[in-house]
């Protein structure tokens, strides 16, 4: 073990003398554990001992710091002195210790060890700069003190400042983040799993929705006669025809599993606070994108109309389309004429805004008016007109509509992955598994809600 002394001479400084006199096999882990010696001071409490104080025939000392030549000598620059009490023991006493040149020798140890030794900052775990433990008096002064009081203990007492975080955090000062901070540090592009799962759901969605756009919507007109109840055959047959769709029968245990899955949501969700990005969140995962809207338009002499409209067509498309199955008689009037409203209370569409946006979607009921007194009737032919479910593309097209979360699991790692994949995988998957199954029996939660709709029971 180096001799203990404090003497060096002018020209050679105990650093220097590490650097030159040691292989680097010798020199780093030497400086490495001078840097965390340091640190450890400058991040503790100046009534705390246990950082000041080293046992020189400490394995770790002698093999790291004993051995290497400069070590003990930078040890005295730090303040270090030997304990009379204990010889085998030195000890930073508080007359000795010097936070400023604590920091200057800190930054000379670490700039040497990333410089010279070749070290790696974030693999070797040290920071360049670490923010010490606020010392008692170090920041104030009796000439910053506007009325000092010579009989007070403390003549200069820090200010309190109620605003201001007063703890200290010697973990996040030797990381060189700030010690006094309540709150962790977080880089600027920081998002957090529920903005991070809300921006991939929100993604599935528009996909979703643009692939349900490209595909062209049958209107499958279909008129009902005046005085015809609602919930006669043919009724039934209407809603059959527009909105029946083949799903596979579920076991108990899938329901079962279903309906605890929702009783836990609703308890987690009326345990605390929720921000808004929480509560969208938990909307969009009851959510369901549906290709087509089902509407039913009510004349004013009775007889009714039903037809699908894509979500994203406008009112003003909606209206040339119910125009177009109206006699003109002479040709007289125009779309124009047309007014589309809902009621209790009467709420106009607007023309300029879309199915989706006016809330038509997946089923709705509008009522037709005629302005500038003029009256037009259905055609004939609607009538006897049959749905063209079964033609074409149109068996593809269901009002259950594609869920955005897959039921039971919400919160499981797939359903990330299918944000982050095609749109067309999971409404294709839906399509073909609702194809394959076997026909459920009664009515779906989107067929009653239907039939409530249209003015059935």
């Amino acid at each position: 073990m180096a001799a203990l002394s404090s003497s060096t001479t002018p020209s050679t400084t105990p650093l220097a003398s590490i650097l030159s006199k040691n292989f680097l096999a010798v020199s780093t882990p030497c400086l490495l554990t001078l840097i965390k010696y340091i640190t450890n001071i400058l991040t503790s409490p100046p009534s705390d001992t246990r950082p000041r104080t080293i046992n020189l025939q400490n394995k770790t000392f002698a093999s790291k710091i004993g051995s290497c030549k400069g070590g003990v000598e930078l040890l005295f620059d730090l303040g270090f002195r030997r304990d009379p009490s204990f010889p085998s023991q030195v000890v930073l006493s508080p007359e000795f210790e010097d936070v400023r040149q604590l920091v200057t020798i800190r930054r000379e140890v670490f700039s040497a060890l990333v410089g010279e030794c070749g070290c790696d900052a974030k693999e070797s775990k040290i920071v360049e700069n670490v923010v010490p433990y606020p010392r008692v008096g170090a920041t104030s002064s009796s000439s910053n003190n506007p009325n000092p009081n010579p009989n007070h203990p403390n003549p200069n007492p820090k200010s309190f400042d109620p605003f201001k975080s007063q703890s200290f955090s010697s973990n996040n000062a030797a990381s060189g983040v700030d010690p006094t901070s309540l709150l962790p540090e977080r880089p600027s592009n920081y998002v957090s799993s529920t903005d991070a799962q809300l921006q991939l759901l929100t993604e599935k969605k528009r996909k979703l929705q643009k692939r349900s756009e490209g595909v062209g919507v049958e209107r499958g007109w279909k008129g009902v006669r005046a005085n015809t109840p609602a919930t006669d055959d043919n009724f039934k047959s209407v809603i059959t025809d527009m909105t029946t769709t083949v799903q596979p029968q579920k076991s108990d245990s899938s329901l079962l599993a279903k309906s605890f899955a929702s009783t836990a949501a609703k308890k987690k969700a009326a345990e605390g606070f929720t921000t808004k990005a929480m509560r969208d969140l938990a909307k969009i995962k009851n959510e369901k994108v549906y290709p087509f809207a089902v509407i039913r338009f009510q004349f004013p002499d009775g007889t009714g109309l039903y037809g699908r409209f894509g979500t994203q067509e406008t009112l003003k498309g909606v209206g040339e389309g119910v125009w177009g199955c109206l006699d003109h008689g002479d040709g007289d009037g125009a779309s124009e004429n047309l007014t589309l409203y809902t009621t209790p209370p009467k709420v106009v569409l607007n023309k300029s805004k879309t199915v989706f946006e006016e809330g038509l979607v997946p089923a709705s009921k509008v009522y037709v008016g005629f302005s500038g007194g003029g009256q037009y009737k259905l055609k004939e032919e609607m009538f006897s007109r049959i749905s063209a479910t079964d033609e074409g593309d149109a068996t593809d097209m269901v009002v259950e509509g594609v869920a955005v979360v897959d039921e039971g699991k919400v919160d499981s790692k797939k359903s990330v992955e299918q944000c982050s994949g095609s749109g067309s995988g999971s409404g294709s998957g839906s399509s073909s598994s609702g194809s394959g199954g076997v026909k459920k029996k009664g009515q779906t939660r989107e067929e009653k809600m239907l039939a409530k709709m249209m003015g059935g029971k």
